[in-house]
């Protein structure tokens, strides 16, 4: 009977060879699948991060965009509160040579603010002359922008952290997959599923390794019931004997990603 070594100190018996000597990221087009994914996940930060940008580039015109300064004339004061106080100002000037009135949210009291008939310096969008600012008081410009920049970096941050999981997952996959799939038989000592996946301990006929613990996480692959005690267990596993493994189960769809080890080391799942 061949033997597979999967780890320093883990060979085992090979019951099985349901692939021959196709290496596992082939099987199934597994690394193609892998690396459209990863693909489709990179394009998809690129274009959150230049619309982000975009957005911020944006909201932030009043703060760096070279708009043109106007005298206004203060011409009405609206008092409100919304998570704070904050005063709407009605203004007229003059845009481009034409007559335009326009508001301007503070955040202040009014009774703070330029009284009704006195005469105030703006700044205008050139392409938007509605849209003015007064430099004096740029707290709510700026309120906009750390709301806007808040609000888009959760999206960013939860994306970029799927996609570099996707990433390294695809590297992982690109490694340990080189190897062809083997299945392994033995008896489950014990199982326990937690928070690092399923953990198996696996005595197989193998004379000087005859126990093998290993973990995997069980999302990549559909559903199996937890094999009990005293169950004899077939694994399918493909890896370069550096301790990281793909598991899968035969008659199961998918895939894990995997840790083999002596049982006398701790092993813990890396999906």
């Amino acid at each position: 009977m061949s033997t597979i070594l999967l780890a320093p100190g883990v060979e085992l018996p090979v019951s099985g060879e349901p692939f021959g000597t196709v290496p596992a990221r082939d099987v199934d087009n597994l690394l193609s699948r892998m690396r459209l994914k990863a693909r489709v996940r990179v394009v998809v930060l690129l274009v959150l991060l230049a619309v982000g940008f975009a957005l911020i580039w944006h909201v932030g015109q009043p703060l760096w965009g070279q708009w043109p300064q106007a005298n206004a004339k203060v011409t009405s004061h609206f008092e409100y509160q919304t998570r704070g106080v904050r005063c709407s100002v009605g203004l007229d000037f003059i845009a481009e040579n034409k007559q335009a009135h326009s508001y301007a949210t503070l955040m202040d009291s009014c009774n703070d603010v330029a009284a009704v008939g006195s005469q105030v310096q703006i700044r205008f969008a050139p392409a938007d002359p509605g849209w003015v600012v007064l430099p004096s008081r740029p707290g709510f410009p700026m309120l906009q922008l750390f709301l806007t920049a808040f609000g888009l970096s959760w999206p960013m941050l939860g994306w970029a952290l799927l996609t570099y999981f996707t990433v390294r997952r695809l590297r992982t996959v690109r490694q340990v997959g080189a190897g062809s799939w083997r299945e392994v038989t033995g008896v489950v000592v014990n199982s326990t599923l937690g928070k690092g996946g399923l953990r198996i301990v696996l005595r197989t006929t193998n004379p000087w390794v005859s126990e093998a613990v290993v973990t995997f996480g069980t999302r990549g692959i559909s559903y199996f019931p937890i094999p009990t005690a005293g169950s004899t267990l077939t694994l399918r596993l493909a890896g370069n004997g550096g301790g990281k493994v793909l598991v899968g189960i035969p008659g199961h769809w998918g895939e894990s990603i995997g840790k083999i080890s002596p049982p006398d080391q701790q092993s813990d799942a890396t999906t």
